[in-house]
């Protein structure tokens, strides 16, 4: 009879950790819950730079960093950030020094085919650019400010069981502060905007 006992109870605290280890099983990514990328997110307009014989680095490089939480199933959560760095030249031989960021946060499903998984979503954005005025000295400020919603699709591979290479596009569309001219006063506006958010980016993702 106690080792009935002890048999009943060992299955007990077995039956919840094989539903647990099934429901791992069943998802996305299997056990992989968590994903960190760092990554280049314009690699669209870099190979039309070369094909022009523009210069790429460094003044129109662009990076990306993201984190993203699985939920259930297919569903992952998404935090992201694209910052970058261009020079414009202005009267006299000075630069001005440009910083674009975008912020984005949203959702994403995510289909598995052997070691590829393909992927879709949307985010809200927001986008501000920092720009160092170098006239007499450098002086920064924040400007041309965006907001609204993307849409996304993407591809990765596993090179390794926690390792992958992914691409992706994404394409905001919102408004964004401009200038409009009424009379001797110059107003800020809002105009609509379609902002490339992730011209075919290119990064390296590890999963845990």
């Amino acid at each position: 009879m106690q080792k009935l006992t002890l048999i009943l109870l060992f299955f007990s605290f077995l039956t919840p950790y094989k539903a647990q280890e099934k429901e791992r099983a069943d998802s996305t990514l299997s056990h992989l819950y968590y994903e960190v990328g760092v990554g280049v997110s314009n690699i669209g307009e870099m190979l039309y730079l070369g094909i022009q014989s523009q210069p790429i680095f460094p003044e129109n490089d662009s990076y990306t960093f993201s984190i993203s939480q699985h939920l259930k199933q297919q569903t992952y959560i998404r935090i992201g950030l694209v910052a970058g760095y261009y020079k414009e030249q202005i009267v006299g031989g000075h630069n001005n020094y440009l910083h674009p960021f975008i912020v984005t946060a949203g959702v994403e499903k995510k289909k598995t085919k052997n070691n590829w998984v393909f992927n879709y979503g949307s985010d809200i954005y927001y986008s501000t650019t920092l720009k160092g005025t170098n006239i007499g000295g450098t002086y920064w400020q924040a400007e041309q400010y965006a907001f609204g919603i993307s849409g996304l699709a993407g591809v990765a591979y596993f090179i390794q069981p926690n390792l992958s290479i992914r691409s992706e596009t994404e394409l905001g569309i919102g408004l964004q502060q401009g200038y409009k001219n009424k009379g001797f006063v110059t107003q800020q506006v809002l105009t609509p905007s379609i902002l490339p958010i992730k011209a075919l980016s290119l990064e390296l993702k590890y999963h845990f």
